[in-house]
C-alpha cells in the first residue's frame, strides 16, 4: 500500500508572483526560526557518538506555522538543504519581481521535484512563458550529464519548447556553467549577477 508523505513546503498553484513571495519568506523564516531554536536546544551527547546523534536531530516546527508548511517535525540536516534551495528560489524570484511585477506563477516547486511536464517555477507575464529550474549543486564538479538532466527537465529532448529558460544558480557555480557547450545546439547567457544568486538563460541556435 502507498502512503502519501506531505511535502515540506506545498507547491504553490495560481498566484501571483507577490502572493507567492510571501508565502515563500514566511516558510523560509518558520524553517530558519525552527532550526536556530533545534541548535540552542540540541542535548549534548558523549562526543564519541556526537555525528551520529546529531544526523539525526528533528526540527519541530510550531501548529501555527504557514499553511504551506505540510510537516510538523523534520530532519535538520535535509531542512537545511531545503532552506539553502528556497534562498536561491526567493533570490532569482524577488529579481523577477523586480523586473516583472505583474507576473502571474503558473506552478512552483519550492521542495520537490516539479511534477511530469512541469517546472521548478513556470511564470507568465504578458503573454510570455518562464519556465525555471533552480540548479542547487556543491562541490567542484559539474558534469556534462547534469546539465544534460536539466536539458530533459526543461523538455528538449525533441527540440525547443516555447518560453524562457531560466536556471536559478549560485554565484560560484554560474562561471562554471557560462562556458560550457550542453550540447551544440544549445548555450547559456548571463541574466543578472546578483550578490549570492546569478541567473542564467538557455538559448537555442
Amino acid at each position: 500500500m502507498d502512503f502519501f508523505v506531505p511535502h515540506l513546503i506545498a507547491p504553490v498553484h495560481d498566484k501571483s508572483l507577490q502572493d507567492c513571495l510571501e508565502q515563500l519568506r514566511e516558510a523560509h523564516a518558520c524553517l530558519v526560526t525552527g532550526a536556530i531554536e533545534m541548535l540552542a536546544a540540541v542535548r549534548k551527547t558523549e562526543p564519541r557518538y556526537w555525528g551520529s546523534d546529531f544526523k539525526r536531530s528533528q526540527v519541530t516546527l510550531p501548529p501555527s506555522r504557514p499553511v504551506i508548511l505540510q510537516q510538523g517535525s523534520h530532519n535538520f540536516g535535509e531542512i537545511v538543504n531545503q532552506v539553502a534551495g528556497l534562498e536561491r528560489l526567493l533570490d532569482g524570484l524577488e529579481w523577477f519581481a523586480a523586473e516583472r511585477p505583474a507576473a502571474h506563477v503558473q506552478s512552483c516547486h519550492p521542495s520537490t521535484s516539479s511534477a511530469v511536464g512541469e517546472n521548478d517555477v513556470i511564470l507568465s507575464d504578458s503573454g510570455e512563458l518562464f519556465r525555471v529550474e533552480v540548479f542547487d549543486i556543491a562541490g567542484a564538479k559539474i558534469t556534462n550529464d547534469k546539465l544534460n538532466k536539466t536539458l530533459r527537465t526543461f523538455g528538449l529532448a525533441t527540440g525547443w519548447v516555447p518560453g524562457h529558460l531560466l536556471l536559478f544558480v549560485s554565484k560560484s557555480v554560474a562561471p562554471r556553467i557560462l562556458p560550457r557547450l550542453p550540447n551544440e545546439r544549445y548555450y547559456f547567457s548571463l541574466l543578472w549577477e546578483g550578490e549570492w544568486t546569478h541567473i542564467l538563460e538557455l538559448h537555442h541556435r
